[in-house]
């Protein structure tokens, strides 16, 4: 039977409270407790592990409190006429009935605030003004069979921890590789364009067939460094997908002159498209050998050998956690074949992005470093798909 052990109930409840003192003025902000905060997670932890039909639930459970009766019954979650006790049977079956990548399950506590109990559920891209109507103040998901990412406070992540059986890690959003990248390389429209990257590798982890996707700039430099594969004739492109409108507020569809519903047809109609090209582009991956795309989202080669003969000694690696201190090591220690051969092409093509996906779902970014001269790779970037920089907003679901 799992149960958090106290020093990682202390770790986890002094992120909580840190979020708890940034929202102490906001009186629909609940505390829990430490044994509330326990039962919540053991619950999630314990529905994570719960089987149905041979498969594991990668499921999302938020703790916020139940909409006013006074809010628009058009942008209303799914509410129980009769509120169902916080147990992981309970939770399994509900998760069972719900698309864990759009729909989450949402509790809070009882009227005598000593229960948690589940209130309902909905899909937050389908509830207008969800951020404003749904205060999520914890956001729980089952990132794996008894692995949980664990978030407190608004979307931008004011904390954030991995939680499984064996540790508990913080995980540090500043410790984006793609953030870092950008601000070497001085690229435009970042906003966009490291939305459309980060979707790309949850995509490509997502068809568990591990591959290698190669973000070059618009120079026909990387050709020297691979060799056989698909050339395109023609421009496969997504850039006049770019960039892709974000909903915000009444104040948006205010300029666009349109209603709220037609504005987010329009939207996620764009969206849309553009999930669908990066569907596309991440499935090419699975195919022995290197995708190569360009920094805007055209497609130049998919199915490459990288050729480079360079060898480099060195990287740089570190993991997206607070005590997490980059280490130099050695090249052949940084995994297999597909990703030796991409840093090899990084050292090359100093202008480039690596992401490199294993058949496990784990996720490795690598650049060159200007100011280390060298390699620097970042492993578990999976981790970071759950969590939303500030600027992060335009493809994420989970918003």
């Amino acid at each position: 039977m799992f149960t958090l052990a106290d020093e990682t109930l202390t770790k986890i409840y002094n992120e909580y409270n840190s979020v708890s003192d940034f929202y102490r003025d906001d009186n629909s902000y609940y505390k829990l407790s430490g044994q509330q905060l326990r039962e919540l997670i053991e619950s999630a932890f314990w529905a994570s592990l719960q089987r149905e039909e041979g498969r594991f639930h990668n499921s999302v459970l938020s703790f916020c409190p139940k909409p006013e009766e006074n809010s628009q019954e058009d942008t209303r979650p799914f509410i129980f006429s009769e509120p169902i006790p916080l147990e992981p049977k309970k939770l399994s079956k509900l998760f069972t009935a719900l698309d864990s990548t759009k729909e989450r399950i949402y509790v809070c506590l009882d009227s005598n605030n000593e229960n948690l109990i589940i209130w309902g559920f909905g899909n937050p891209q389908l509830i207008i003004g969800h951020s404003e109507l749904l205060a999520e103040q914890i956001v729980i998901k089952s990132f794996d069979a008894g692995q949980l990412i664990v978030r407190f406070g608004s979307p931008t992540s004011l904390a954030s921890l991995l939680v499984d059986s064996k540790k508990t890690n913080v995980i540090d959003i500043e410790k984006n590789p793609f953030i870092k990248f950008s601000n070497q390389q001085n690229i435009t429209n970042y906003k966009e364009k490291l939305s459309c990257y980060k979707k790309l590798c949850n995509l490509m982890r997502e068809h568990q067939h591990g591959g290698t996707l190669l973000i070059v700039d618009n120079e026909n430099s990387w050709k020297s460094s691979c060799d056989l594969g698909f050339d395109s004739e023609s421009e496969y492109t997504l850039k006049h997908l770019l960039p892709v409108p974000n909903i915000k507020s009444n104040e948006v569809w205010k300029r666009q002159g349109s209603s709220p519903t037609n504005y987010i047809k329009k939207t996620t109609d764009l969206k849309q498209l553009l999930i669908n090209g990066l569907s596309s582009i991440a499935r090419l991956t699975a195919l022995d050998g290197a995708t190569i795309i360009t920094r805007d989202l055209t497609v130049k080669r998919f199915g490459a050998k990288i050729t480079v003969s360079s060898e480099i000694e060195n990287v740089i690696i570190t993991q997206p956690f607070k005590d997490s201190i980059p280490i130099t090591e050695k090249l052949s220690d940084l995994g297999g074949t597909r990703h030796q051969s991409a840093a090899r092409f990084i050292s090359k093509n100093k202008n480039s992005l690596a992401i490199v996906a294993s058949q496990d779902g784990k996720v490795s970014a690598m650049f060159w470093d200007k100011e280390e001269n060298e390699v620097f790779v970042t492993k578990h970037i999976e981790y970071l798909f759950f969590l939303i920089p500030k600027f992060d907003l335009i493809l994420n679901e989970d918003e």
